[in-house]
């Protein structure tokens, strides 16, 4: 089972940016994901056609399973 960790993000235009990192470690909480999103707003981490990030929607871990048809 493939998992991501899901950042959504609003821009200095108002639209939403989602960024996706893989195989997040065990046991975030929202705390960690508030400080990560916070830090990356504050960096300017992400670059994108929308503007600059502006403030933290949320944040969801995401688990897909892929099964290989051969």
């Amino acid at each position: 089972m493939a998992k991501s960790l899901e950042l959504v993000f609003k821009t200095v235009s108002d639209k939403e940016v989602q960024y996706s990192l893989s195989d997040p470690k065990d046991g975030l909480t929202k705390a960690n994901t508030d400080e990560y999103m916070a830090a990356c707003i504050a960096k300017n981490v992400f670059s994108n056609k929308s503007g600059d990030l502006k403030t933290a929607v949320k944040a969801q871990i995401k688990e897909v399973t892929v099964t290989a048809l051969v």
